[in-house]
């Protein structure tokens, strides 16, 4: 299994000016490429391959003004080709399915564009060419084979790194988001998790709550971190202010980058919920049920669709990414056996009620703002997250 690790790295003073160069290196193969590219589809009507434009990438840049680049690792304008070859091939493929589409579609949805330098996202990637590319030099620093004339780098990592040690890394990727770097280390992962308990276990992806879980005797409600909500209300505050500032002026820079940093740590606490919430599922349960449909398809199908939509940061599920959920529990689930299964699209969880099995249809249907299932069969009074919980538990599926 291929598993990436991402940490939080303090480069020196001249190992942030040389990631500086690296940013600005890929940035300039991916642009070169594409005109390259462009150029040659309007003359000859023909694509370029990734291998051929580093072919003529190399073939261009012989002379002393490119001096500057012998500094730098070809890994990076390498795997800038590659990944301008795949987005490329990519739109190609949304082009020739937009041809046999009955509505009219945008062709420029997911067109490769040039980068510009503070708008596009500031990366780099590095392949391991040989077993000694990557190195765990100790438990917090790592050996990166650079350039001859610079040769190679240690990088010290925020975390520990030392159960790399013995493992082939295969990747490394350096992101600066918000002033800070990151390290992500893609490797073969061969050690599974523990074996998970036997048990079997209901989640419904709540409105109120980010989820509900029941497995037949006790329900278990898990909120955002309050952590999230402080970081929500700084992110705002600073968004505003930016929004006052005079657009490219030296204040405005500094802002963007407090509302960035604010950003970074939105998401670091999303991953982080996220990674333990999965984590306790699939280490407590062997059989997991939840529903098989996306929280914005449930929103857009709802009625009240704007009311939700208007009111985004008041509703726990928006604010945790589901998808990430699922997709965390997933390959999770792999490694310890734990099966998942998936509730069908249009069973009605949240109508139907858990104990007698009413159902609320047509004007008496339950809108997102009843929050509290009331049956009109049996009387139970309960929250509708919860009753949706102990349905999807009570579900009989294959």
């Amino acid at each position: 299994m291929i598993r990436t690790f991402k940490v939080e790295i303090k480069p020196t003073k001249q190992q942030r000016e040389l990631f500086a160069q690296a940013f600005g290196y890929r940035r300039y193969a991916w642009n070169w490429g594409l005109d390259k590219h462009e150029k040659v589809y309007l003359e000859f009507g023909k694509s370029v391959g990734a291998y051929g434009l580093d072919t003529q990438f190399n073939e261009a840049h012989q002379g002393e003004e490119f001096a500057w680049m012998k500094n730098l690792n070809s890994m990076i304008k390498t795997s800038a080709l590659i990944d301008l070859g795949e987005s490329i091939k990519a739109w190609y493929r949304y082009l020739r399915e937009a041809k046999h589409a009955s509505n009219k579609v945008n062709i420029n949805k997911g067109r490769p564009k040039f980068k510009k330098k503070g708008v596009c996202e500031e990366t780099f990637r590095l392949f391991a060419k040989n077993y000694n590319t990557f190195m765990i030099k100790s438990r917090y620093h790592i050996e990166v084979n650079w350039t001859r004339s610079v040769g190679r780098l240690t990088v010290r990592s925020v975390e520990s790194i030392d159960f790399l040690k013995d493992i082939d890394i295969k990747t490394m990727t350096i992101t600066s988001q918000g002033g800070k770097y990151f390290m992500s280390l893609t490797y073969e992962k061969t050690n599974r998790r523990p074996k998970c308990k036997e048990g079997v276990v209901g989640c419904d992806l709540g409105v109120a709550h980010v989820v509900v879980t029941n497995d037949g005797q006790e329900t278990r409600f898990f909120d955002v971190p309050d952590t999230l909500k402080k970081q929500e209300e700084l992110f705002s505050k600073r968004q505003s202010r930016l929004s006052r500032k005079t657009k490219d002026s030296k204040s405005y820079r500094k802002q963007k980058l407090l509302v960035e940093k604010a950003g970074v740590k939105q998401v670091k606490i999303r991953r982080d919920f996220a990674h333990k919430l999965t984590s306790w599922l699939v280490s407590n349960y062997s059989e997991i049920k939840i529903d098989d449909f996306s929280f914005a398809e449930y929103i857009q199908s709802e009625p009240q669709a704007q009311f939700i939509k208007s009111k985004v940061r008041n509703h726990s599920a928006y604010r945790v990414a589901p998808c990430q959920i699922k997709e965390m529990l997933i390959y999770k689930a792999e490694e310890t056996g734990s099966v998942i299964k998936y509730v069908p699209k249009f069973t009605r969880s949240t109508q139907t009620c858990c104990r007698c099995g009413h159902v609320f249809e047509g004007d008496h249907k339950l809108t997102l703002k009843d929050r509290w299932y009331d049956c009109p069969d049996c009387g139970s009074h309960i929250k509708r997250d919860e009753n949706s919980a102990i349905f999807v538990y009570k579900l009989p599926i294959k």
